[in-house]
């Protein structure tokens, strides 16, 4: 099932030269009841991604289940709540000819995941990192390897909760998606800056369920 994102406004600045990554676009989807096979989507309504984009999925599932992807997608990190809850940062190059395609995990699960498609990461794979990762209510911070440069942060959040959020991280976009009935959360809100060590601040779900967090830094020319 696709999803409308909510959306909140952009975000600038930073230290003279070069250029921050830009989030084009956004896409995400839900499974709302228990199955294996998830569908991930990839921007189709907007025409879908430009090659050399860096395409990015933060996919949220009950339990910690095995999960299949076509091999061009490269897993940057995952976080585990015990048994309970899984977050897994997946990304690759885009080719420009990605459709929306299939994940599929070794036993039945609830599910929900963002996608972005974002330009001007010169260093493709190596452009993007994540923090460990956390399910203490608050993505934790973040110290990419590259140091002090234009780089666009994305607090993440996602869980098992009714859907409200009463307290975003970072005053640029948000998105959100959500299966209201079944409490499958995804979310995120981003921040441009050129920092050595970054948080972005907590998240506050109401109620809290289980839930994982976690910064991702994608580094910009």
């Amino acid at each position: 099932m696709s999803f409308a994102p909510f959306f909140g406004g952009f975000g600038s600045g930073g230290a003279a030269g070069g250029a921050f990554p830009v989030r084009e676009d956004v896409d995400g989807s839900f499974t709302n009841s228990p199955s294996t096979s998830h569908t991930v989507g990839m921007f189709v309504t907007s025409g879908g991604p430009v090659s050399g984009e860096l395409l990015v999925d933060w996919f949220f599932y009950e339990g910690t289940f095995a999960s299949t992807w076509p091999g061009s997608w490269s897993l940057i990190r995952r976080v585990d709540w015990g048994t309970s809850a899984r977050l897994e940062c997946r990304a690759k190059v885009s080719d420009g000819t990605e459709t929306n395609f299939t994940v599929t995990t070794s036993s039945a699960t609830r599910t929900s995941n963002l996608s972005w498609r974002v330009s001007n990461v010169p260093l493709g794979l190596a452009g993007i990192e994540c923090s460990t990762g956390t399910t203490a209510s608050d993505p934790d911070a973040i110290t990419p390897s590259w140091g002090a440069k234009k780089t666009k942060f994305v607090g993440v959040q996602s869980g098992t909760f009714n859907g409200l959020i009463t307290t975003w991280p970072l005053a640029d976009n948000r998105n959100l998606i959500h299966a209201t009935s079944n409490r499958i959360v995804a979310a995120c809100s981003e921040d441009n800056d050129v920092a050595t060590t970054f948080d972005p601040g907590a998240f506050i779900p109401l109620p809290a369920g289980f839930d994982i967090y976690m910064t991702t830094a994608l580094r910009g020319s």
